[in-house]
């Protein structure tokens, strides 16, 4: 079914042309086909082509290397590998934590550092978090790292599935649903459509309406997460407290960065850093071509005895997840831009108002069994897309602007050894996930677990080229 004559679309000239802009100098490729326009299309994209003994039966085959005389574009980087296995996580909350256990699985050594004496903090001090999945009709870079990132979370942990059921909002949402699903085609273990009864089913509660359910989604207290994370990193894991980061800078003679208090002392050193500190990353990497924005968030615990037997979460207006504690549930959460971290009365109405419109109750009737949960901030970037991967090199970026805005193709200065894990947002359980499998891969020079267009969408580089333009 492979063969030219059958399949065309896989030989064509701009697809071997596709092949050399992702190969680097003397990359390997070999294919049974032997087909003369195969070998023409691959020879003119620049590689050297071989025509050899077949195997299994097969007359002739081929095997080629990308030599090309004149490139036209730059070679994809060699994989920055460090000279040993060793990394600083800066940041102990659900990311770095995550982070870390996902560098030690791999054999790394790794020292993580928090400003404060106990992990956590902060986010992390919610009594519960939910994975808030995102799916559109256009199946969106959002939706499919959502869905990525959900599909990669097995690999660092399981987390007990509750599951999630997004409610419609009313018949028009029923039948958006009901054609979204028909387009994606997703498997019924993934998502599938229910209609109110089955809902309040699964639920465990009497529900106005159907909606969409995720039976993968997971509730999890983030403390209870952090400490499995670290605990399963075992000895490999040095969690440092007290220890706020001040200064990060790279020893250019040994290659190791090297973190520093306010004193000027060193607190540790490796070729490896990962920024997980959630909106004090940006000011310690001196990246300001991302633009973090700081939003208050309170959420709810409310004991109601309609809502007691919940037993998943629910999303719309508002989400609410259960607690495990005494028929509690959690209800969030606001956003606003305030700077205090006191509880604020208005909240936790504001929090039931928009439970009440998706459950069609009467806030008021619920008001007297809320209280104040946890109030933290979120930090989040403009296209609320996390920032993971290697962190760029802004001073060298400035220098050669004029090359890298005449052409795009230029990958952007990196700083070597540095690398992002924050800009979370509201789904800090998702975006964990995703950073501590693709950071390692990416540090080890593995393939990525994600495709090329998502790498692009995560990268902390994605909006420097833009404010390089905006500069001039």
């Amino acid at each position: 079914g492979f063969a030219p004559s059958r399949n065309p679309a896989m030989w064509t000239p701009a697809l071997m042309r596709a092949l050399a802009r992702h190969a680097r100098p003397e990359a390997r490729l070999a294919t049974w086909s032997a087909a003369g326009a195969v070998r023409e299309a691959l020879a003119a994209a620049g590689f050297a082509v071989e025509r050899l003994p077949g195997v299994g039966g097969k007359r002739h085959r081929i095997e080629a290397r990308w030599a090309p005389r004149w490139p036209s574009w730059p070679p994809p980087p060699e994989p920055p590998l460090p000279d040993r296995r060793h990394a600083i996580v800066i940041g102990a909350g659900l990311a770095g934590a995550a982070v870390a256990e996902g560098f030690a699985r791999r054999g790394f050594a790794v020292d993580l550092l928090d400003a404060r004496h106990a992990p956590g903090g902060e986010g992390s001090l919610q009594p519960v978090i939910a994975d808030h999945l995102h799916l559109s009709p256009d199946d969106n870079p959002m939706a499919r790292l959502t869905r990525a990132a959900l599909l990669l979370r097995g690999s660092f942990g399981a987390l007990q599935s509750c599951g999630r059921l997004a409610l419609e909002s009313g018949p028009d949402d029923a039948v958006h649903n009901t054609a979204m699903l028909a387009r994606l085609a997703f498997p019924a273990a993934f998502v599938r459509r229910v209609e109110r009864d089955e809902a309040s089913d699964i639920a465990g509660v009497a529900l106005p309406r159907g909606g969409l359910w995720l039976p993968a989604c997971a509730a999890v207290s983030p403390a209870h997460a952090i400490a499995d994370w670290l605990a399963r990193g075992g000895d490999a894991i040095r969690f440092v407290g007290g220890a706020r980061v001040a200064t990060l800078a790279r020893d250019p003679s040994s290659g190791d960065w090297i973190a520093r208090d306010s004193a000027g002392r060193a607190i540790a050193a490796a070729p490896v850093v990962v920024l997980a500190n959630a909106g004090d990353a940006v000011h310690l990497a001196a990246v300001e071509s991302l633009a973090v924005r700081r939003v208050r968030g309170q959420t709810t615990c409310l004991r109601d005895p309609l809502l007691a037997g919940l037993r998943t979460v629910l999303g719309g207006d508002a989400y609410a997840a259960p607690t495990g504690s005494d028929g509690r549930i959690l209800v969030g959460a606001s956003f606003d831009e305030g700077d205090s971290l006191a509880p604020d009365p208005r909240d936790d109405l504001g929090n039931l108002r928009r439970l009440g419109r998706m459950l069609d109750r009467d806030p008021q009737a619920m008001l007297p069994g809320a209280i104040p949960a946890a109030v933290g901030f979120r930090f989040a970037l403009p296209d609320r897309l996390p920032a993971v991967g290697p962190l760029p090199d802004e001073a060298a970026a400035r220098a050669a602007a004029d090359a890298l805005l005449r052409n795009d193709k230029l990958p952007i200065p990196l700083a070597p050894g540095l690398y992002g894990a924050f800009a979370f947002g509201s789904r800090g359980l998702l975006w964990a996930a995703l950073a501590a499998e693709l950071l390692p891969a990416i540090v080890c020079g593995e393939p990525a677990p994600i495709e090329r267009e998502l790498l692009a969408a995560v990268s902390p580089s994605r909006l420097l080229r833009r404010r390089l333009r905006r500069a001039r």
